[in-house]
């Protein structure tokens, strides 16, 4: 479990770290081309483009970060009021629910990546399945997590760590 557990955690750094790169990049080409429309009188074809790309693949890889570190939207105050027994429930209930979800919207990741394989942007001749391709990897991820959070809550149940 030990080596399982290394590269997880190996795993979630490099997101971080793309989150982290996405966000420079997408900061330092919006700036440029502020710059360089109202300084220069010049706009750059592609970064639009490529900061709209960046924006999704940071809105889905940052998806990632934030589910790990139980970031996203929840009634934490409402269900950390319940006794033991209904909190424990309602947990895994949620976990369930967030995994089928989940793995509905990795098939349709990838369904979108596919389908829009052949399809190019004007300015960068980018692949729009490669943009997409970002969405059923992230959702995949996700409900790896959720199932994991799920043992680990029944774990922590069982040893009345919960």
């Amino acid at each position: 479990m030990g080596v399982l557990k290394k590269i997880y955690q190996i795993m979630l750094k490099t997101i971080e770290l793309l989150a982290i790169i996405t966000l420079f990049g997408m900061g330092c080409i919006v700036f440029w081309s502020v710059l360089s429309r109202f300084i220069f009188n010049s706009s750059i074809a592609w970064a639009e483009e490529i900061s709209r790309f960046l924006m999704i693949w940071l809105t889905l890889v940052g998806s990632v970060a934030a589910y790990e570190e139980n970031k996203h939207v929840g009634f934490d105050s409402l269900i950390n009021a319940l006794p033991r027994i209904p909190r424990f429930i309602i947990t895994l209930a949620g976990y369930i629910l967030a995994f089928g979800i989940l793995i509905i919207l990795v098939r349709g990741g990838f369904a979108l990546a596919k389908n829009q394989w052949g399809w190019v942007s004007p300015a960068t001749h980018t692949s729009y399945g490669f943009v997409y391709a970002i969405a059923p990897v992230s959702f995949a991820i996700m409900a790896a997590q959720a199932a994991l959070k799920f043992v680990a809550t029944i774990l922590a149940f069982v040893k009345d760590e919960f």
